[in-house]
């Protein structure tokens, strides 16, 4: 059953859970490998994967693993949805480290849009070597499937 805090909640409607609560949420679910669980929520609840693409920073290698196989699945499920993560990667394209850079080229590739491809194109003049190369490669792929 759904409980309101106040009348506000109650005319306005059910207020989302906080975003850097379900961040924690999705990131525990994908380091443990329940890749489908997250599917599912996202096909649910679309906003989930503009929350979840914000893991693309998360320092732990399982976690992004899970959020590149969640994007791939949801590719194949809902990629139209996939849209509402390019902004946020967009941000991360110009994160400091580069490897975070390289993590959101790969995220904004698999959304398979060519909006998001855009966003890649000038990675391939980043001043690290391996993500001008990363972003060559996804663009080249793109382009010859």
């Amino acid at each position: 059953m759904t409980t309101f805090s106040s009348i506000q909640d109650c005319e306005f409607g059910y207020k989302e859970p906080d975003d850097e609560a379900m961040r924690v949420v999705i990131a525990d679910f994908l380091e443990k490998g329940l890749v489908e669980n997250m599917v599912s929520l996202c096909r649910q609840e679309p906003r989930q994967i503009a929350v979840s693409a914000a893991l693309v920073a998360d320092e732990r290698l399982r976690v992004r693993l899970g959020l590149a196989v969640l994007f791939e699945e949801l590719q194949r499920h809902c990629q139209k949805e996939l849209r509402r993560a390019i902004p946020v990667l967009a941000e991360y394209c110009r994160h400091p480290e580069a490897w975070v850079r390289g993590e959101a080229a790969t995220l904004l590739y698999l959304t398979g849009c060519a909006e998001a491809l855009l966003l890649v194109q000038p990675l391939q003049n980043d001043p690290a070597p391996q993500v001008a190369e990363l972003a060559r490669e996804l663009l080249d792929d793109a382009r010859h499937g």
